[in-house]
């Protein structure tokens, strides 16, 4: 087996005695893994890094709209927070490329999404977002998207 970790140059695969630094991709971001492949997040899209050590684009935005912010998985999908001019919206592709699906609109793009949560008994994605008022200061909005 492997490690994955962001390092300087980005995702970075050492054995686990320390030997073998290998750069698997210059782009830095967040690692979730299904429990076989691992999935790199990061602005431009989605790498999937399967046992073998081969890595693939799994997706990214179409005609290089908007940035992917976040990323979850969930019962063989990956969920993504893609973030557009106007809106943040919530997708979700299957782990191995298929099945590409818009669900539903989460806030506008002005928003900042602090936290995206799904839990395994429940089928809804869970948002803490916070929204910049007229008056400089923030409200707190929970917001529960289902993924049915």
């Amino acid at each position: 087996g492997h490690i994955y970790y962001n390092g300087k140059g980005g995702l970075t695969r050492i054995n686990p005695d320390g030997s073998n630094r290998t750069l698997i991709s210059e782009e830095k971001g967040n690692l979730i893994t299904d429990g076989t492949s691992i999935f790199n997040k990061y602005i431009n899209g989605i790498t999937r890094i399967d046992p073998d050590q081969t890595a693939s684009l799994l997706t990214k935005p179409k005609d290089g709209e908007g940035k992917i912010t976040d990323i979850n998985y969930k019962d063989g999908y990956i969920f993504y927070v893609l973030q557009t001019a106007n809106v943040c919206e919530l997708w979700r592709i299957r782990t191995d490329g298929t099945d590409e699906t818009f669900i539903e609109e989460i806030c506008p793009s002005d928003d900042i999404i602090i936290s995206f949560c799904m839990f395994p008994e429940t089928n809804t994605a869970c948002f803490t977002i916070l929204r910049l008022n007229p008056d400089k200061t923030f409200t707190h909005i929970c917001k529960g998207i289902s993924i049915n």
